[in-house]
């Protein structure tokens, strides 16, 4: 049976934790003799590399953005599409960046194409479930990108997406306390209180508070709104 992994690049560091955060799951990295692959059971029902190369292209920023918001730096990039064949060979497609048509092949005799196994356990780790999580919604996917460069105003549109899916404020929840939530809007929307990235620029429809949150106190508040938001949509609140 044919076989596909995608072949990725970077630093060892961001490689290595990749692997250590997707061991597992529909999604999964490992490492292979010097070399780093991720492989999906979606690859498989794939006939070209084309196919492939699409597929990993679409899910190896979803892997960054799950990092990112563990506390990881995992940024990658994926270098080629390496070609089980059922003869015990294989075949690598290197693809040209924005095309993923172009492509260059070399052939060798077959290594072991096992992988590395990962460990059954009771539950996958949040790693794991945040990415399935993202791969199948969009606004979650949304929040993890705001969330990977908060500014005030794309703050204020992590809240945004949490209060209107969760259809009531945060706080009613018993996610955050209500005098968190009202600093915390009052702040990011005031030009006065975090200036020309503030999501309004009228200063007296939106004056600062009287105790504004640091920007660091307000990308906190965020974080924590999207831990509740995500254990919420995977049934944990």
């Amino acid at each position: 049976m044919r076989r596909w992994w995608a072949q990725l690049s970077g630093s060892e560091r961001a490689l290595e934790r990749l692997v250590q955060l997707f061991p597992s799951g529909e999604w999964q990295v490992h490492k292979e003799g010097e070399g780093y692959y991720l492989t999906s059971e979606r690859f498989e029902r794939c006939t070209t590399s084309s196919e492939v190369y699409m597929l990993a292209e679409k899910c190896l920023p979803y892997m960054e953005t799950v990092a990112a918001f563990l506390g990881h730096r995992a940024e990658v990039d994926l270098d080629a599409i390496v070609e089980h064949r059922e003869d015990g060979r294989w075949k690598r497609h290197v693809f040209v960046k924005a095309t993923a048509t172009a492509t260059m092949t070399a052939y060798a005799q077959a290594t072991s194409v096992e992988g590395a196994a990962a460990t059954p356990s009771d539950e996958p780790p949040e790693s794991v479930r945040l990415l399935s999580l993202a791969m199948q919604e969009e606004e979650v996917r949304f929040v993890l990108r705001q969330l990977r460069r908060p500014t005030p105003g794309e703050l204020y549109k992590v809240y945004e997406v949490i209060r209107d899916a969760i259809g009531t404020n945060p706080y009613k929840k018993g996610w955050v306390s209500k005098e968190d939530e009202r600093r915390f809007k009052q702040t990011v929307q005031s030009r006065d209180a975090v200036g020309d990235d503030a999501r309004h620029a009228d200063r007296k429809e939106f004056p600062a508070p009287k105790d504004p949150m640091s920007l660091r106190e307000a990308r906190h508040f965020a974080k924590k709104l999207g831990r509740h938001w995500f254990g919420h949509l995977q049934g944990r609140e």
